[in-house]
């Protein structure tokens, strides 16, 4: 009789967890949706740190981010390299070189391109496409798990965090984890919302 009581109990114990992380998860998404909905453009500064086993230190960078609703990307750094998303292309100097390539040709590219964009528009559907997603409250900011299934051809990306500011639900910081080990941060500060933004630097 003892034994079917804790079992009991624990059974309850796990359910309410389970409602928990649930209730959890659908807070943020409805929140995420709420906040986004009125905000056509970010600008911001950005710091972006890359760790790499080769490499005896972290890569360190610092930039200005922009973003325009639905998918206008663009990360530029103080060094004159920058990182372009457009909804077709990606574009990137680094030391000087160019590449320019369509995003459809790569698949980390469009990873990178649909949580970018799924963030700015709060399009939970796009966020959580193609990923396991768990969701916790961290107290002012919340962290999103996102875990690729398998069957996504994305074995080279181990997971992808991501911490959003309550108090306007952007985007804080944003990890690329690799399955090598190797990892890509951004962190995000000084956010300006549905500011002008010239065309031109998009096209």
């Amino acid at each position: 009789m003892l034994m079917n009581r804790l079992i009991l109990l624990f059974l309850a114990l796990c359910l309410s967890l389970v409602m928990t992380a649930q209730d959890i998860k659908e807070e943020f998404e409805n929140v995420l949706i709420e906040k986004s909905a009125g905000i056509e453009t970010i600008s911001c500064r950005f710091t972006q740190v890359r760790t790499m086993s080769v490499l005896a230190h972290d890569v360190r960078k610092e930039g200005h981010f922009t973003c325009v609703r639905p998918g206008n990307i663009l990360l530029a750094f103080e060094d004159g390299d920058y990182i372009k998303l457009t909804d077709t292309h990606f574009k990137m100097r680094n030391a000087g070189a160019v590449t320019d390539m369509k995003i459809s040709t790569n698949h980390m590219l469009k990873e990178l391109k649909r949580i970018l964009s799924a963030c700015m528009t709060g399009d939970v559907r796009m966020l959580s496409s193609g990923f396991e997603i768990d969701v916790e409250d961290a107290g002012s900011f919340y962290e999103v798990s996102l875990l690729p299934l398998r069957n996504r051809g994305a074995a080279q990306m181990k997971s992808v965090i991501l911490h959003f500011e309550k108090q306007d639900m952007s985007l804080d910081l944003l990890l690329f984890e690799e399955a090598s080990g190797d990892s890509i941060t951004y962190e995000f500060t000084e956010k300006k919302f549905n500011v002008s933004v010239d065309e031109e630097l998009f096209r």
